[in-house]
């Protein structure tokens, strides 16, 4: 199946802005695109992040390694959106994780230097950038919190209040960054309690 190719105006920055400016930004600064084919790598963790990435089509995941080598499911992200957007301006503008093609995608590039000749020119564009920047961090803080104060249960149970189902309990260790026997024991004791239903294969709440 072809994946939908999203234009400019459809990304949150650029909604409130002109065609006409959106055209320039093609014509007049050095944006172009990339294409991805499915498993490959679109970003290291560690490597510059010097450009304003939009993914125009397709899926990524997100993946976080730590020093011992083990990888961390941190998101799965949708076209469109923008890629790592906090660290652009960042003194430290590593990426902070790898990114992964699901499936075949499509990644625009705006250098750093010219977005930012962009924002000074048009101060909507700078607003709605701040704003996504804003709410990530607000994103962020919730699943920080999360971490740090719920127990590995509460953390399944928002999860599924959050996506309505637990399909593939390996993948949900990795995104939760803990040992499948431990998600497994958590996810059992919920089922005893009533909290969660089994159904076949999967993982829901239980009906009202």
């Amino acid at each position: 199946m072809e994946r939908k190719l999203y234009s400019l105006k459809e990304f949150d920055i650029f909604a409130g802005s002109s065609a006409e400016m959106v055209d320039s930004l093609v014509q007049s600064y050095r944006y172009r695109i990339s294409h991805f084919k499915r498993g490959d790598i679109v970003a290291m963790q560690g490597e510059r992040c010097n450009n304003l990435m939009l993914l125009h089509s397709g899926q990524l995941t997100a993946r976080m390694m730590n020093e011992e080598g083990r990888e961390l499911t941190i998101d799965h992200l949708t076209a469109p959106d923008i890629l790592a957007p906090a660290f652009i301006y960042s003194r430290d503008n590593r990426m902070p994780v790898t990114l992964y093609a699901d499936d075949d995608s499509s990644i625009g590039y705006l250098a750093r230097e010219d977005f930012l000749d962009l924002m000074q020119h048009d101060s909507e564009i700078l607003r709605r950038f701040l704003q996504n920047i804003s709410d990530r961090t607000s994103f962020l803080t919730r699943k920080l919190k999360g971490f740090a104060l719920q127990s590995l249960g509460e953390r399944v149970m928002d999860y599924l209040r959050e996506h309505g189902t637990i399909d593939n309990i390996q993948e949900l260790s990795e995104r939760m960054g803990v040992a499948r026997p431990s998600l497994s024991r958590a996810i059992a004791t919920l089922v005893e309690s009533g909290r969660i239903v089994r159904d076949n294969n999967r993982y829901i709440l239980p009906a009202k």
